[in-house]
């Protein structure tokens, strides 16, 4: 198993990670023996039976689900060795007993295309528009820019420094071109006349006139006028989209730093729906058309 072990590390899961998937697939390939089937030989029906023996050994729906997932990477790495052309299994899904919302995929250009069309008029769209880009090209948590100070935008590197909290990590993400010359302006020119207004004295990054409005409510506001052109669009599904793209993009290791997320089940977790492109539900055992 070491050459599946190291395929998976060159994935970017961790050892725990790597040793929880080998011994899920080791339990398969017992239950192929036992049933006098070649792994080249499994075919969908094969794989709907071996959930129905987890079933009956009395698994969980969640452990089922890691069980499916540890038999899908052995037959990527097969495939990768040329020694499979195809995993006859990819039409099987089952859900976890657990699961975070799904969120209906938005490219990165209609994401572009949102940004884009949010106007920059008056200085209250300007700082509403630097929050906005925070969200779609760095996909930062709503409470991370609630709480971001001006310190943390590192105008001259280009970059954004984001703290960790304790559900999540801290982590250094590039800042566009056009994002820094946009929070230049806010910081050095909107920020000032929005204090001046409102006599208040504080590091928060993103402030306001009205006494006691806070980030918070601006982003409401954000959220509330981009859903006149896109209905039901949420900030978490925006987040749930860059991380998808960044999981196209880098290993899962990398998607996690990005993401901040502090364990990388948590990240898996976009993972395991990106090529459904994180549609609406889905119904335990539904194959794909």
């Amino acid at each position: 198993m070491t050459e599946l072990d190291n395929y998976l590390k060159s994935k970017g899961y961790s050892s725990t990670s790597r040793a929880s998937y080998i011994k899920n697939i080791r339990y398969f390939k017992e239950w192929l023996k036992g049933e006098r089937i070649e792994i080249e030989e499994v075919s969908y029906q094969d794989g709907l039976a071996y959930l129905n023996y987890l079933k009956r050994k009395g698994l969980t729906q969640k452990s089922k689900y890691h069980y499916l997932m540890a038999v899908n990477h052995y037959y990527d790495y097969l495939i990768a060795e040329h020694q499979l052309d195809k995993n006859p299994l990819t039409r099987i899904k089952i859900r976890p007993g657990k699961r975070t919302q799904i969120y209906q995929v938005i490219e990165p250009l209609e994401l572009h295309r949102i940004y884009a069309s949010y106007p920059a008029n008056t200085i209250h769209e300007k700082r509403n528009k630097a929050m906005l880009g925070l969200l779609i090209y760095q996909g930062l948590r709503t409470g991370e820019v609630y709480q971001m100070q001006v310190e943390q935008i590192k105008l001259q590197e280009g970059v954004v420094h984001v703290y960790g909290s304790r559900t999540s990590n801290e982590r250094t993400l590039e800042l566009k071109p056009f994002q820094v010359m946009e929070l230049y302006e806010y910081v050095m020119k909107v920020r000032p006349e929005i204090l001046q207004q409102s006599k208040e004295v504080t590091q928060l990054l993103f402030v306001g006139i009205s006494g006691g409005s806070s980030p918070g409510h601006y982003m409401s506001s954000v959220m509330k006028r981009l859903r006149k052109d896109y209905p039901n669009l949420t900030a978490q599904q925006i987040r749930a989209s860059v991380i998808v793209k960044w999981l196209k993009q880098y290993n899962l290791r990398k998607a996690q730093y990005l993401a901040g997320h502090r364990y990388v089940s948590s990240t898996e977790k976009y993972l395991q729906n990106e090529v459904e492109g994180l549609k609406q539900e889905i119904e335990q055992y539904h194959p794909l058309g």
